[in-house]
């Protein structure tokens, strides 16, 4: 059969792969089809059918239509999908056409939802808004038609319009526009088609002229503010502490807390939540509502008592099921996960390196955990120092193996130049740290004054725990600790010293040194009753070992006679019915005092040779001569200084051109916003504690010069939210409990400290020292490491700072370049070269990208919960120490003129 050719008509037969048309046959049918033919669009004469174009590009369909229609039945003709039914894959941008990722999901179904509720609010209070803003009808609907067509260009996946308006900024995104190589919706990347819909609604403002300045979420945001005052009142009644002049180690861990806080409040994303109003407080209680009409299963019914013996304890009652909406025990409640999982690595001891006894377990934990212990190690330690056994010589300030082993060295030269001898018992322990057990370790911790939120943290900080053991890459299951602590962590080895701090009462008359695990038992003898009295304290040794739950292992455990006798007296020293092993040494011991290393021990007088009196004449001068040089060091600027500001208070004060400047006239931090509202008041509460605590000297905010994704913060927004603070009149009685309702104590929630706070910002503002930066980049489609490239100002800006925050999800997947990278890759080298300063990065995960996990924690979390990366319950905190160094400039600034001045600017006032 001959191929079919234009203009000529096949016969009417189904085609495989074809969709089958009716064939006009009665003169009805031959009618009907002339009608239609007079009102359709002509066809040329050579027969060729009008071209079939399908509306919806985004529609797979729309793939696989006809090109051509011969009178007969259409003719499939495939077309090349770019649509791909997977998710993102590695290293490729997040972009729409994968199927099974966020992006799609979001262009398909998250943001036409956004765009229809602007229809909506414009439709139902478009009086209002006219008269809010002296619009017309007319701009009134011009917007609307707009959005209308966004939606309908976005759904159907249309090509990008141009921006009509003639502006730099809109000629700048047509150039950008043009130079794409998919020019489609799902097509382009996700960073650009976002960026370009939410430019693209801000133009439908811009063109009318009522409402150029109408921000079309500003309703919301504001409802956010809200519905979250309760929330930073009661940040604000602890903010009160925080900002009074501390320690450093109170410092730090205020730092964190409000570092936390500023994470979670990145919770409230208007455009996660589709516009919709996230309220943490009735969140907290859903969730408690969810958990009490879903509890978890029951423990299991307790054992049946022997026969004739005790009944068996009844079970305990279960703890009421309540989430805390008290922000501070959020951080607590909602703390990343991951933080207490650890990957166990097997570090060989000594043996066969096919026994796994000969192994020890080393937790490798998240650095971020390192540094909260590391605070919380600091602060206990300074107040338990004083109950700590003199017998401890392990994991101490002051102490170490060498203090332990002058103090034996001392002992026994002393009692073997009296001619006794000394038997010493080396006792080890079978997996000390990982027998503790956690109620009797929490019952010691309260005997020494560890107790209310401190001993609540330690329980929390013991309890669930998960350990994974990594061995040539291979991972094993996950499974749950019920007793230990954590070895390669800060406070495991102190609790562990804890747990064991009064294991001296066992010995009534030996005596003991450890080191951490490690113990040696002795005792001079000079009789039968002093070994067997040695043999003693072992057993109550032995005894207590049980009552704590820890095992002593008598194949390790030994015991070594010293003595110069040639034949001493011996005794079989037994543990657990077995005998330990005997060796004997006959020395001599060569004593060498050594006053400079045992000045460091922590105020034990080990030497007895006291070190050679210094003169006196001889430091005397020293000192004496340094301390008048200081004086009269600091005498002469002192002086010098007064007489110098008077002349210099009458001088204009000179600022340096930022493109000449390489040391900042300030100490700077600069915070990148993401949403108003209440992650705002946290930010603001943490740009209150560094310049209160003088860490900083000034703060840059940077935020949006339009409406931007909802709930992104702009200077007026920024306004607003200080000034509601600062006017807010919020009162409310709550029970003292986690939620209301529970009984208990009245507690008032009032905002007079958060009046406080705001009245001190709008002073920052007033004195610069909170400042406030609109700069185009933060809404162009660019990712960071373009910065340079579009916005080398701005770059430069950035530099002044000691370290800047970047806060959510968009400024996230803006440093890692919009990509899907390895979740193992390191934050730096995720960072492409954006160093500009130190970087802090900050964000409840809701985009499928991540990075700095250990390895196997992204599959572990993905077997959990596929879509983990969508909900905002999971958290980073993560930091890149580097910064490039800030040099002068090849280009004159371009902030105030055209001309560069030199080294000494007179436009600028600000810097």
């Amino acid at each position: 059969m001959s191929s079919p050719v234009k203009g000529v008509s096949l016969p009417q037969s189904p085609v495989k792969g074809g969709t089958p048309i009716k064939v006009p046959g009665t003169p009805a049918d031959l009618a009907q089809s002339k009608k239609s033919s007079r009102t359709s669009s002509p066809t040329r004469s050579t027969g060729e059918a009008q071209r079939f174009v399908h509306q919806n590009s985004d529609d797979e369909d729309y793939y696989t239509t006809p090109d051509f229609i011969y009178g007969g039945p259409f003719i499939t003709v495939n077309r090349p999908s770019p649509f791909l039914d997977t998710g993102t894959p590695m290293n490729l941008p997040l972009q729409g056409t994968f199927k099974k990722s966020f992006a799609y999901f979001s262009l398909k179904d998250r943001i036409p939802v956004i765009l229809t509720k602007i229809i909506d609010y414009l439709s139902r209070d478009g009086a209002n808004i006219k008269s809010a803003n002296g619009a017309s009808e007319e701009d009134l609907n011009n917007f609307m038609q707009s959005v209308v067509k966004l939606k309908n260009d976005l759904v159907t996946n249309k090509d990008y319009d141009p921006f009509t308006l003639d502006t730099p900024n809109a000629k700048k995104w047509n150039i950008w526009i043009e130079n794409q190589d998919n020019k489609k919706y799902f097509n382009n990347t996700w960073m650009f088609t976002e960026c370009y819909l939410y430019r693209k609604l801000r133009e439908g403002c811009e063109l009318t002229k009522g409402l150029q300045n109408f921000d079309y979420f500003e309703e919301q945001k504001k409802s956010a503010f809200d519905n979250n005052v309760e929330l930073m009142c009661i940040v604000a009644d602890k903010m009160v502490n925080m900002v009074h002049k501390s320690e450093k180690d109170k410092r730090k861990a205020d730092f964190v807390t409000l570092l936390k806080i500023c994470l979670w409040a990145n919770k409230c994303d208007l455009s996660l939540s589709l516009g919709s109003q996230v309220n943490l407080i009735q969140a907290a209680k859903d969730a408690t509502e969810k958990l009490r009409l879903n509890p978890p299963p029951p423990p299991p019914p307790p054992k049946k008592g022997k026969k004739g013996g005790k009944p068996a304890k009844e079970a305990a009652p279960q703890a009421p099921l309540v989430i805390s909406h008290d922000p501070f025990q959020m951080i607590l409640d909602l703390k990343d996960k991951i933080w207490k999982s650890a990957y166990i690595t097997p570090v060989h001891k000594k043996g066969s390196k096919n026994e796994v006894a000969n192994y020890r377990p080393i937790s490798k934990l998240c650095i971020l955990a390192k540094v909260f212990e590391r605070i919380v190690y600091d602060q206990v330690y300074a107040a338990v120092r004083s109950s700590f056994s003199p017998t401890q010589h392990g994991f101490l300030k002051g102490r170490s193996t060498v203090s332990n082993l002058i103090l034996l060295n001392d002992y026994l030269t002393d009692s073997m130049d009296g001619g006794a001898q000394v038997d010493v018992i080396y006792t080890d322990y079978s997996k000390a740290f990982d027998r503790i057990d956690h109620n009797i370790l929490k019952t010691k911790l309260y005997r020494i004054g560890i107790c209310g939120d401190l001993l609540r943290w330690f329980a929390s900080y013991l309890e669930n725990r998960s350990q994974s053991v990594v061995v040539n890459n291979y991972i094993s299951s996950w499974v749950k600790i019920p007793s230990g602590v954590p070895q390669g962590s800060l406070i495991g080895p102190l609790l562990f010293i804890l747990y064991v701090n009064d294991i001296d009462l066992c010995f009534h008359s030996s005596n003991l040194l450890i080191f951490a695990d490690d113990m040696k038992i002795y005792s001079k003898i000079t009789s039968v009753e002093d070994m067997l009295a040695l043999q003693d304290d072992l057993k109550r040794l032995d005894e207590y070992c049980q009552l704590n739950k820890l095992d002593l292992n008598p194949a390790k455990c030994s015991v070594i006679t010293f003595s110069r006798k040639r034949f001493p007296m011996i005794h079989p020293y037994e543990l657990k019915g077995q005998g330990l092993v005997f060796t004997f040494q006959n020395t001599t011991f060569k004593f060498k005092c050594s006053c400079h290393r045992l000045a460091t021990l922590a105020g034990v007088p080990l030497c007895k040779q006291e070190a050679p009196p210094t003169e006196e004449g001889k430091e005397a001068t020293p000192e004496k001569e340094a301390k008048e040089g200081k004086d009269k060091k600091e005498a002469t600027p002192e002086k010098e200084g007064k007489e110098g500001k008077e002349k210099k208070e009458d001088a204009p004060k000179q600022i340096p051109c930022p493109a000449k400047m390489t040391v900042p006239q300030a100490v700077m931090f600069d915070i990148v916003c993401d949403n108003t509202g209440y992650e705002l008041f946290a930010d603001l509460c943490l740009a209150h504690f560094l310049v209160a605590q003088k860490i900083v000297q000034k703060v840059r905010f940077h935020v949006k010069d339009m409406p931007w994704f909802i709930s992104d913060v702009t200077e007026k927004d920024f306004r607003y939210v200080v000034n509601a603070c600062t006017n807010s009149n919020f009162s409310k009685e709550a029970s003292s409990g986690a939620t209301e309702g529970e009984g208990g104590a009245v507690k008032v929630i009032k905002a007079d400290n958060l009046r406080t706070l705001g009245q001190q910002w709008n002073q920052y503002l007033t004195d610069g020292v909170f400042q406030i930066m609109a700069e185009e980049y933060w809404t162009y489609p660019h990712v960071y490491r373009d910065m340079k490239k579009y916005d080398p100002n701005l770059y430069r800006k950035l530099q002044y700072a000691v370290a800047i925050l970047f806060k959510g999800d968009l400024n996230y997947r803006k440093l890692l370049g919009d990509r899907n990278c390895n979740p193992t890759t390191g934050f730096e080298a995720a960072l492409q070269g954006f160093i500009p300063a130190p970087i802090i990065a900050i964000r409840t995960v809701k985009a499928e990208l991540i990075c700095g996990l250990p390895k196997g924690r992204w599959d572990q979390l993905t077997a959990a919960d596929e879509k983990w990366m969508q909900t905002g319950d999971y958290g980073v905190i993560q930091y890149c120490p580097k910064g490039e160094a800030l040099k002068v400039s090849d280009r004159p600034c371009m902030d105030y003129c055209q001309t560069c001045f030199g080294v000494i600017c007179p436009e600028h006032t600000d810097i």
